[in-house]
């Protein structure tokens, strides 16, 4: 699955039942990092900042 800003909306508004307001999201690049002696690549990821509307927030200590 693709990861869009629209798909993530969607299912942030459908699991947790509140409004997103915002969406941005970041890309880290793969990299080079140098452990004990030797070059071990470490991988990028996604990571997505989500603003909700005014007075909402979501628990993460809850299941889902």
């Amino acid at each position: 699955m693709v990861l869009t800003k629209k798909n993530l909306k969607k299912n942030i508004e459908k699991i947790f039942k509140v409004n997103v307001t915002k969406i941005n999201i970041i890309n880290k690049q793969n990299r080079t990092k140098v452990t004990r002696g030797k070059k071990v690549k470490v991988s990028g990821y996604k990571k997505a900042i989500i603003t909700l509307k005014k007075g909402q927030s979501i628990d993460l200590t809850t299941g889902i």
